[in-house]
């Protein structure tokens, strides 16, 4: 007869017990899988271990299914075939004591939910509206290409679509305790209650910690970026529009980045039907000013 086996809330086997009962094996983890200590009989001899997981011996690594996972690191060997976090190896986004990923696939917590799903299914609802849009010419005005954007698309690189995400996710799990503990009445200024309370740790999260970002004409923005570590605006020509840019724009504002222009600014020179001219504009409006030499924008 097999050893009885007691596993946690995320499905790793803690103890075993023998056929009357008795203690025979136990082992603690840390928080991303990793064994701090064990004592028994068969402790070693499990197949199954961190959450549920297949563990290879020899390779050191533990089976996921879709991708061997190396608890060593707390993190996967192969990228996430859904791309649900901003690194494709990170082991549930870095919240090992309440998700878990089963398949390898997909982060969801010990009942199955899957919270990246259901955040962005929400905020795709509360997105709304689509726009056309295209890459525009350098020093034109903005083109359109016939081509639908969804608004409720989230930028993967961008950490304001990770707030957002992860700012739904929070709104929605809020909203389903709400609807289903409180009656209906009651359930509003909880939600409003606890969404205005998200927004303020949004806000404050988001960060104040101010850089240096670089805008200017395509051909030498992205390479003089790179020669000075600061932010840019890293997107193909082909993949361009405006809205990347207004919320590129929008993060440095938010962040209070010195905003340095690649190469030599003439005023003169600007087209005013430019991007670059638009650019200006709305760091002008959100109170940044160029300083004696026009070599950066400055916010004020």
């Amino acid at each position: 007869m097999l050893p009885r086996i007691i596993k946690d809330h995320l499905g790793s086997i803690r103890v075993t017990l023998d056929q009357l009962g008795n203690i025979d094996s136990w082992t603690d983890y840390y928080p991303f899988g990793k064994e701090s200590r064990s004592s028994g009989n068969s402790a070693n001899e499990q197949k199954e271990h961190f959450t549920g997981y297949q563990y290879d011996w020899e390779m050191s690594l533990s089976y996921a299914g879709a991708r061997y996972y190396n608890s060593e690191i707390g993190r996967f060997l192969s990228v996430d075939p859904l791309h649900q976090f901003p690194t494709p190896y990170v082991y549930v986004g870095n919240n090992p004591v309440v998700l878990i990923d089963p398949t390898g696939k997909r982060a969801e917590d010990y009942n199955g939910f899957n919270w990246l799903g259901a955040a962005n299914d929400y905020a795709m609802a509360e997105g709304g509206g689509k726009k056309k849009s295209g890459p525009p010419e350098d020093g034109g005005d903005e083109k359109t290409n016939g081509t639908e954007e969804d608004d409720g698309d989230n930028d993967w690189t961008s950490s304001i679509d990770w707030w957002e995400v992860t700012g739904s996710a929070l709104d929605a799990t809020f909203i389903a305790i709400d609807v289903a503990t409180v009656p209906s009445g009651e359930a509003i200024p909880l939600i409003a209650g606890r969404k205005g309370l998200w927004a303020a740790m949004r806000t404050f999260f988001r960060g104040s910690a101010k850089g240096v970002s670089v805008i200017g004409p395509r051909s030498t923005y992205r390479q003089y970026a790179k020669e000075i570590g600061a932010k840019f605006l890293d997107v193909a020509d082909d993949a361009w529009t405006w809205a990347k840019n207004e919320k590129f724009l929008s993060e440095i504002v938010k962040r209070g980045d010195d905003v340095v222009f690649a190469g030599k600014f003439n005023p003169a020179k600007l087209d005013p039907n430019s991007v670059l001219a638009k650019e200006i504009k709305y760091l002008v409006d959100r109170g940044y000013a160029w300083t004696d030499d026009l070599t950066k924008l400055i916010k004020k």
